[in-house]
């Protein structure tokens, strides 16, 4: 006979500040021979978050979170996989495991 046991969890909301909507930078930059569409926020800390994006969608999904957690010190960057949103396609086909 299986034993179930209980696990009791809690959780604690935090809060983040009001915070202000942050207008996200748009950048590009070259990696190998891949140019790479990205935004980042405009404040600057000693830790960063990277958001990546999934299948067939873009780094806009991120930017009402990123203007959520602007108030953190951290920066914030979201960026395009090549062939997606504003990064252009690569010159030969990709495989999902060259990404």
């Amino acid at each position: 006979m299986p034993v179930v046991r209980t696990l009791r969890v809690r959780v604690d909301w935090v809060q983040f500040p009001a915070s202000r909507p942050e207008k996200m930078k748009n950048n590009q930059i070259v990696v190998g021979s891949q140019l790479v569409s990205y935004a980042s926020s405009e404040i600057a800390g000693e830790k960063c978050l990277l958001f990546l994006h999934g299948w067939r969608a873009n780094k806009e999904i991120w930017q009402k979170v990123m203007s959520q957690l602007s108030v953190v010190n951290c920066q914030l960057f979201s960026l395009d996989l090549p062939g997606f949103g504003a990064s252009p396609a690569p010159k030969m086909p990709w495989t999902v495991g060259d990404y």
